[in-house]
Parts: structure tokens; sequence; C-alpha cells
């Protein structure tokens, strides 16, 4: 499984290279709890995701992160 990990670093890059996009799929009780969440990540609650998929891009790379 550690194959399909990414380090924040290499994310980072990614996302600032345009080639990717941050998927985040943080509960809704400890997305209220974090103190700083990443900026332009696109936010869909692990409940909502099988009804908004339509908003992820049908290409490129999506990294998804949680807590």
């Amino acid at each position: 499984m550690d194959e399909l990990r990414i380090s924040p670093q290499d994310a980072a890059k990614k996302v600032a290279a345009g080639d990717a996009i941050l998927l985040d799929v943080v509960t809704t009780p400890s997305w209220l709890a974090l103190s700083k969440v990443p900026r332009g990540a696109l936010r869909i609650p692990p409940e909502e995701i099988a009804d908004r998929l339509h908003e992820l891009p049908p290409t490129g790379e999506v990294i998804a992160f949680c807590t």
C-alpha cells in the first residue's frame, strides 16, 4: 500500500506545478477541529464522495488526504 502514498512535499510540488489537485476528505468533525487546512484543496467529506464525483477533474492526478 505504500506505493500509493505520497509525501506532503511531493504533493505540494505536484499541486504547485499544476499536475495534481488536493482532495480533502477529512470528516466534518475533524475538519472543524483543524487549526490549518491546505489552501486550494477541494473539500468533499467522505459521506458525500459518491454524490460529488462529478466535481473532480476528468483528467490529471487527484491527491486525497484525510486525518
